[in-house]
């Protein structure tokens, strides 16, 4: 089974795509909530098997591990590694059982929704967004990064921007007729990133369900001239299909 690889990336960037942490953030003293020292060995053999494609071994390792210990750490990066191949229905039960665990990481909330969206599980998606949100609302409002846990300022900086939860929140809610939430989430990113053209195509496709092509035509063109790629392929794909 191959990976996507990710072309361009260099070796620290493609470690934190795949598994969801930074490098050094294993290799921090004191970072003892889920052990990490202890898994750096099986983190890089695992990451070893993933530069030559070998996906299926790098999976084999990380399982052999959990058949004896209930890893934070590696059901996170057994996770990140099905996000890979687009296994979503394997990711969610990584996922999950990460969350078992009891720490409070948004990012694995976020990418959960994600994997929820992509299965059309939208009031799942929205439940793990709106955690996810709630995580990282507190985290930010403690007013001073520094008086949170060692825990929490790791995963802050390896950071989902707020634009993305609530845009991913915004289609949760699009595809499941809640357009009051729809709107409320992409002002709300549109607020953290007003260059953020997700939100103008979360919205083209809330008004190509309302059957309105004039508001999803100002939308869709909106993301197309700046230049974000899949709006054109939206547009392509429903351009055709008012009454």
């Amino acid at each position: 089974m191959k990976t996507k690889m990710l072309l361009g990336l260099d070796d620290e960037k493609y470690f934190s795509t795949l598994f969801g942490y930074k490098r050094e953030i294993f290799y921090t003293n004191g970072f003892e909530k889920f052990n990490s020292r202890y898994w750096i060995p099986v983190l890089e053999k695992s990451f070893e098997f993933i530069k030559i494609n070998q996906l299926n071994k790098a999976i084999e390792l990380i399982e052999s591990y959990l058949t004896s210990n209930d890893s934070f750490t590696l059901w996170k990066a057994k996770a990140y590694m099905h996000l890979q191949t687009l296994n979503h229905e394997q990711a969610i039960i990584s996922f999950e059982n990460c969350l078992k665990i009891g720490l409070d990481d948004y990012t694995v909330y976020a990418k959960l929704g994600n994997s929820y969206n992509a299965l059309n599980h939208s009031k799942n998606a929205f439940t793990a967004y709106s955690i996810a949100i709630d995580i990282k609302n507190r985290i930010v409002s403690s007013g001073d990064i520094d008086n949170t846990n060692e825990y929490e300022i790791s995963i802050f900086k390896n950071s989902i921007p707020f634009e993305d939860l609530y845009a991913n929140r915004a289609a949760a809610s699009c595809a499941m007729n809640d357009f009051e939430a729809t709107i409320l989430d992409c002002d709300t990113a549109d607020q953290y990133n007003p260059n953020y053209q997700v939100t103008n195509v979360v919205r083209a496709i809330m008004y190509h369900s309302l059957n309105k092509k004039a508001e999803f035509l100002h939308y869709i063109n909106i993301a197309i001239e700046n230049n974000y790629k899949p709006a054109i392929d939206i547009y392509k794909a429903n351009i055709d299909s008012f009454e």
